[in-house]
């Protein structure tokens, strides 16, 4: 069981209240915006990771309350990543520019994908919903 308590609320400030997030992103810009988005809405800590070998590494070392995923950091995919949190069971999205053609939905179909570029209103409502589903986290 996580340690980590999250309770989110209609208050948009709040809604991420106490969250810890995995942010995988290679665009600088975008990561600091969505840090920012983040950070508004209540995560107490946000983790940046530019590339698949750092996300890695803190998708095993971090007790994550739910995480943000671009299908691609760099040229790499981000698979290794998110089956490390599907093993911890650690919910997560995808934001991302690629297309649903892409390869990569294969095999991660059935998770949340939200297409570059949304709303900031849309990303916390889904990683809201992410989290709502898991009973040990709300």
């Amino acid at each position: 069981m996580r340690a980590t308590t999250v309770k989110p609320r209609n208050n948009d400030a709040a809604q991420l209240a106490g969250a810890i997030v995995l942010l995988a992103e290679d665009e600088l810009l975008l990561l600091l915006e969505l840090e920012s988005i983040l950070r508004s809405a209540g995560a107490a800590e946000v983790h940046l990771c530019r590339n698949v070998k750092d996300a890695l590494a803190c998708a095993e070392s971090q007790k994550l309350t739910a995480a943000i995923l671009d299908i691609r950091l760099g040229q790499e995919f981000v698979t290794p990543v998110a089956r490390v949190l599907e093993k911890c069971e650690t919910p997560f999205m995808f934001y991302t520019g690629q297309t649903m053609t892409d390869p990569m939905f294969a095999e991660w179909g059935t998770r949340k994908i939200v297409l570059k570029p949304a709303r900031s209103t849309i990303i916390i409502q889904v990683l809201t919903e992410l989290i709502q589903q898991r009973p040990d986290l709300v």
